[in-house]
């Protein structure tokens, strides 16, 4: 009987133990449609300062303020055209010929995807953190989410954010 007894109570602290830190879903966020924020990429070990612009449904813009070699760039996607400058020279095409795997068109579609709040699923830790997680053009992505603003994410571990 002692056994038994001392059997569930060790069940019992261990199950205890295990849902601490546990997540529990939560209703969308709604983030602003329109805001600007500097940013910091980490890409395959290179980080990149920028200034992330969004001004409404279809209009992203992203200056890249570090590392030097490619500071002033700045690459504008609006409806369905996308213009890339720097160092003055333009290039103007078609959105579609953006890759659509490059770090700023990802990020910049993330953070479309969770304005919209669709497909995303969103959970919330005991210290009230956020987490909001889904998948966009076939790569898992996670975001952490503070006061109604996104302050990092991160998609298929090979690009990083942190919103400043």
């Amino acid at each position: 009987m002692k056994r038994t007894k001392a059997f569930f109570l060790t069940i019992l602290a261990v199950m205890g133990l295990c849902s601490c830190g546990e997540s529990s879903e939560v209703k969308p966020v709604k983030l602003a449609e329109d805001y600007k924020t500097p940013a910091e990429f980490t890409i395959d070990g290179t980080e990149y300062v920028a200034s992330f612009t969004r001004g409404g449904a279809d209009m992203w813009e992203c200056e890249i303020t570090a590392p030097e070699t490619v500071s002033g760039m700045v690459i504008t996607c609006s409806g369905e055209s996308a213009r890339l400058e720097y160092k003055g020279l333009t290039y103007e095409t078609d959105r579609g010929n953006i890759p659509e795997s490059s770090a700023v068109t990802m990020t910049a579609a993330v953070l479309d995807k969770l304005i919209s709040q669709k497909g995303v699923t969103y959970l919330k830790n005991d210290k009230g953190d956020i987490t909001a997680t889904g998948q966009i053009k076939g790569q898992d992505f996670s975001a952490k989410i503070k006061g109604g603003k996104v302050k990092s994410l991160e998609i298929s571990g090979e690009v990083s954010v942190k919103f400043t």
